[in-house]
């Protein structure tokens, strides 16, 4: 009795496959509730995993499937253990994020957003990247603009929902 012949694996270009889908990967993780820090982590460990399993990578939105469920495990792993996670609330995540993101792990709201924050006055801009780019405290914000920090907190606000309604219109074309 002859053994079946041995399947090679197919060829892959990892550094493509990295660059295509590690930012989706990223963001969706951040969906999930990983801070920046661990969301990097566990993208680089997935990669890792699915690259220790060969697979072919014929078709972008099949792929972009297959690292979220290997993400999402991995995720549900570390929060399975403080009980605070549950797959009803991980499955509500992914179908949000997928709806959202759609086939470029959200590429599209990422430009989009860049596109509105640069249509922005000037004064707006620069608060938005000293909060959001430069991590700057609402009482930094309030010493810097001649504000108060609650006044800060209501211009966010405002500015946010114009990006928002900005990015929404942005992406639905």
């Amino acid at each position: 009795m002859a053994l079946p012949a041995r399947r090679e694996a197919p060829s892959l270009d990892v550094t493509a496959l990295v660059r295509r889908h590690q930012a989706g990967l990223i963001r969706f993780l951040r969906v999930l509730g990983c801070d920046a820090r661990q969301a990097e982590e566990l993208a680089h460990d997935v990669f890792v995993e699915v690259l220790q399993r060969p697979f072919a990578d014929e078709d972008p939105r099949a792929t972009a499937a297959y690292l979220r469920t290997v993400a999402r495990h991995r995720w549900w792993k570390v929060k399975r253990r403080d009980g605070r996670l549950t797959t009803a609330s991980l499955d509500a995540l992914e179908a949000a994020f997928v709806a959202d993101c759609g086939e470029d792990g959200g590429d599209a709201f990422v430009e989009a957003l860049r596109g509105c924050i640069e249509g922005l006055e000037a004064r707006s801009r620069a608060l938005v990247l000293a909060c959001y780019q430069d991590g700057e405290s609402r009482a930094a914000l309030a010493a810097r603009f001649a504000m108060s920090e609650d006044g800060i907190k209501s211009w966010l606000r405002r500015v946010r929902a114009a990006l928002r309604l900005c990015v929404e219109r942005k992406v639905e074309r």
